[in-house]
């Protein structure tokens, strides 16, 4: 696709305008797939989970190990090791981007040095993703195999860490779904329901390295009233900077010049990428947000969210003839730019205020990033990635035989799981209504006959 408004689609985009890709029908879901029941999950599938955690741990206890000569005297061993440690690659990615190992293992020495636990923050788990071409049709609330192997994943990189670290490690994940609620419209309640599903998961699988907060809960605690306000008044500021550069380009009958002048006009520039922020932020928010209206049409035609949805996303750059479906266009494209409007400024916002969680902590933590850029930040992986990088909360877990058949793990759309893999609906019982998992047709089976599994954590 060369056209002149396909320089602006990323890689989602292009997946909903392929019309070769196609989705099973919403409601056909639950007849092509199948219940897992509690039994199964209790006694062979979360154990064979867990027991490849642990393999997968030890393997890179081992690999570290060799990495560093064990005559160096103790101090300095233990700062080596878990330096290494905080540059496995399972677990990083992106690692040119985040600081030099020099500069970690200053970080690490002087925590020993103050009795410090090594502290590793991330901004993740906002809520799940309620697009029906990403998530399917449940609500912000639902957790699903993909937030279970990531989070027992994150565990284990601590897990690595405090092996050699005797002061331990500590992964504060800070949920930001209430610093977004207004950005992405969502449901206060539902934002909490799913922070809570995530410290369930934490107990239910012993995750003893993972704390769950709330971002706006972390920074109440933290802050002083001064620093708050101080956030405030930045945050008017910084919506005031884009609503006067975003604002008077929107043109929904000239999208791809709005595009063009948005690049242009963004205050946050950014040279790895030829779209800067803004625009790339706006691509994630339209396919993040409910949209109302749309739901009303389809339900006025008697047709499927989902596939109205899709018709509406397949075609923003372009003016409809159906005046039904171009009142959709200009919708969906004012609520989408309004929306990234509200979340860069937040962002902007705290960027102004010098915001930054890892040091409200300790002046030693690390603040890691599942989009890592030049910078100090750790760029991490949640789970094996490929090169789509959807995050758990963002998609849907698809499990398939690797080399040997053992279950490898990575997260998809919903999109590219049915239309480019085939990948199977795996349901399971407490795990709310929209697949637990997908799984391609050899793990299908073992699963439908409730077999023996193995699983492989490896992410490399």
């Amino acid at each position: 696709m060369k056209d002149k408004k396909n320089q602006f689609i990323n890689k989602f985009q292009a997946l909903i305008e392929n019309n070769d890709i196609n989705l099973y029908q919403d409601n056909e879901l639950k007849k092509i797939g199948f219940y897992l029941n509690k039994k199964y999950l209790k006694n062979i599938f979360f154990p064979s989970l867990i027991t490849a955690s642990n393999k997968h741990l030890i393997s890179r206890i081992e690999a570290n190990e060799k990495k560093v000569n064990k005559n160096n005297q103790v101090i300095n061993y233990i700062i080596d090791i878990t330096t290494e440690a905080l540059f496995d690659s399972n677990f990083r990615k992106q690692i040119h981007y985040g600081p030099t190992k020099n500069e970690v293992a200053i970080k690490v020495k002087n925590a020993y040095n103050q009795n410090e636990p090594i502290i590793l923050v991330g901004l993740m788990f906002t809520r799940k993703n309620i697009c029906p071409l990403k998530t399917g049709l449940g609500d912000e609330s639902d957790i699903d195999f993909a937030e279970i192997a990531s989070l027992i994943h994150l565990n284990n990189f601590a897990r690595l860490i405090s092996y050699f670290y005797p002061k331990g490690c500590r992964f504060i994940i800070l949920s930001e779904g209430t610093r977004f609620l207004k950005a992405f419209d969502l449901c206060y309640p539902l934002v909490k329901l799913y922070q809570k599903k995530l410290k369930n998961i934490v107990k239910k699988f012993n995750l003893n390295h993972i704390e769950i907060y709330d971002y706006e809960d972390f920074l109440s605690t933290h802050l002083d009233t001064k620093i708050k306000e101080q956030r405030i008044e930045n945050y008017k500021k910084a919506k005031k900077i884009y609503e006067e550069r975003m604002i008077p380009i929107f043109n929904p009958y000239n999208f791809e010049k709005t595009i063009k002048f948005a690049i242009k006009a963004d205050p946050i520039k950014d040279p790895k990428n030829p779209k800067n922020n803004f625009v790339p932020l706006w691509e994630s928010i339209k396919n993040s947000l409910p949209y109302p209206e749309i739901s009303i049409i389809a339900q006025e035609k008697g047709i499927s969210y989902t596939n109205l949805y899709r018709n509406v996303m397949q075609n923003l750059f372009n003016i409809r003839k159906d005046p039904v479906l171009e009142k959709l266009r200009i919708y969906v494209l004012k609520r989408s730019w309004e929306k990234a409007i509200e979340h860069n400024a937040q962002v902007l916002g705290d960027t102004l205020t010098k915001l930054d969680p890892a040091k409200l902590l300790s002046t030693n933590a690390f603040r890691t990033s599942i989009n890592p850029k030049p910078g100090s930040h750790l760029g991490i992986l949640c789970t094996k990635e490929t090169t789509s990088r959807v995050q758990p909360w963002h998609g849907k877990a698809y499990v398939k035989a690797d080399g040997i058949g053992r279950i490898s793990t990575t997260i998809l759309t919903r999109l590219e799981i049915e239309g480019v893999y085939n990948g199977l609906p795996v349901f399971a019982e407490d795990y709310d209504k929209t697949p637990f998992l997908y799984a391609d047709e050899k793990i299908y089976s073992k699963l439908l006959n409730q077999s023996e599994i193995e699983f492989n954590m490896a992410t490399r």
